[in-house]
């Protein structure tokens, strides 16, 4: 009877394992849908317009073969600010997808700038201490841990009134640990409130970190602070 009640509980576990990791599939698919959406709307809004203008403006070039050298430096500049304009957009389209500091930089210096430019822009005290991270996770499990600061520096930066943040991450026994602390005001971690914290974007970051083996939690209390703990699995090739 025993074995038998064994059998069944890891039957049941395993389906619901399985119905949460269609559900995380689900969720992924959708969000992967909306982002091509955005993506193209981005593209049809921005560089089509850019291209549309850029066109005209050869055009009436064209149309107008004896134009005075102080139009045609006029028309000239115009259009070198549009192709500056586009470039800027293709920047931050690529950037979206995946930060060119990331790949051009490895994690912790992609981290390191991106905690700086942020404190900079926003005026706060923040530091980061970062153990040397590169090669110990897959280019996905990279992606993950960027987004998980970037998205808990802007709850910072939104909700907490914080005027101190510490990054910290390690990687121990197979292990990539991140933290995010902040001395701003906290929240109610009281589960009746998730609707609250849902809003805070950790709903999201647990969903990432789920997708590569990882897990999220939150220590936080009013007036005492918040800390977002982040750990994922290293690569598996680590471990060959």
């Amino acid at each position: 009877m025993t074995a038998a009640v064994v059998t069944l509980t890891d039957i049941t576990d395993r389906k619901s394992a399985d119905a949460e990791r269609d559900r995380l599939t689900r969720r992924l698919l959708k969000a992967q849908e909306a982002e091509r959406l955005r993506i193209a709307r981005e593209l049809h809004d921005e560089l089509g317009q850019d291209l549309t203008a850029l066109s005209l403006g050869l055009k009436s070039m064209e149309l107008e073969p004896a134009l005075k050298e102080k139009k045609l430096q006029t028309r000239l500049s115009e259009m070198r600010a549009i192709v500056e304009h586009m470039s800027v957009e293709v920047h931050g389209t690529a950037s979206s997808l995946r930060p060119t500091s990331l790949t051009d930089l490895g994690l912790r210096e992609a981290l390191n700038c991106l905690v700086a430019s942020w404190a900079e822009r926003l005026d706060i005290c923040a530091d980061a201490h970062l153990e040397a991270l590169d090669g110990q996770l897959s280019d996905e499990g990279q992606l993950v841990v960027y987004r998980v600061v970037q998205e808990a520096l802007t709850n910072v930066a939104k909700h907490s009134g914080a005027k101190s943040v510490s990054v910290t991450a390690q990687w121990a026994d197979g292990v990539v640990r991140v933290a995010i602390e902040d001395d701003g005001r906290g929240f109610d971690p009281n589960p009746d409130r998730r609707r609250k914290t849902n809003c805070l974007g950790l709903s999201g970051m647990r969903e990432r970190l789920a997708l590569v083996g990882g897990y999220l939690s939150v220590e936080t209390a009013p007036g005492q602070g918040t800390t977002v703990y982040a750990a994922l699995p290293s690569s598996p090739s680590i471990h060959v």
